[in-house]
């Protein structure tokens, strides 16, 4: 009996993943769909510019293009939100001191400079690991990754070498910023 249970909780939580999977996917498409309904106003309103340019040359006067620009800049701005969105979907954080994009479920600062990072993401699965891959939450057990299909391998534990003198967590070789409080690695 203890094999059909736990092969019944097996077959839940696969289809808990595969239900989260399928709604990030499609939340995906949809923001990738918003991004190129913009960059298609962006291309329309190009070409308006360049229209108006050619019909008002030499006399060109930058009121008659104005709100074009201003429509241009407003759809680069959705784009860029619209990316976000995207990233926070796959659990990418982009640090906004060195530009580095990381991909953190645990760790409030950027690997790469130790800057605080603006987290708000979903939580991993109680016992999941990340894919080294493409950084996607997996269940705990998973042999390979639902979205990138790389196989998931035990993470060696890095050999610490030094330590945080401020909250005395082990830093790897060649780590410069503490990942749990980002104090400066002496």
């Amino acid at each position: 009996m203890a094999f059909f249970d736990d092969l019944k909780s097996k077959a839940r939580e696969a289809a808990h993943v595969a239900a989260e999977k399928t709604r990030i996917m499609m939340e995906t498409s949809k923001l990738n769909g918003q991004i190129d309904a913009e960059k298609k106003k962006i291309n329309q309103n190009t070409t308006k510019i360049g229209e108006i340019c050619l019909e008002s040359f030499p006399n060109v006067q930058a009121d008659s293009f104005a709100n074009l620009v201003e429509e241009i800049k407003a759809s680069h701005e959705k784009i860029a939100d619209y990316s976000k969105q995207i990233n926070k979907l796959k659990g990418i954080v982009k640090c906004e001191k060195c530009g580095t994009e990381v991909v953190n479920y645990d760790k409030p600062n950027c690997s790469n400079c130790g800057a605080a990072l603006d987290i708000d993401l979903p939580a991993r699965p109680a016992g999941g690991v990340a894919c080294q891959g493409c950084g996607t939450s997996l269940g705990a057990g998973a042999a390979f990754c639902t979205n990138c299909g790389m196989k998931v391998e035990a993470a060696p534990e890095p050999i610490a070498v030094r330590a945080c003198s401020n909250c005395a967590t082990p830093a790897a070789e060649g780590v410069q910023f503490c990942t749990n409080c980002g104090t400066k690695i002496e």
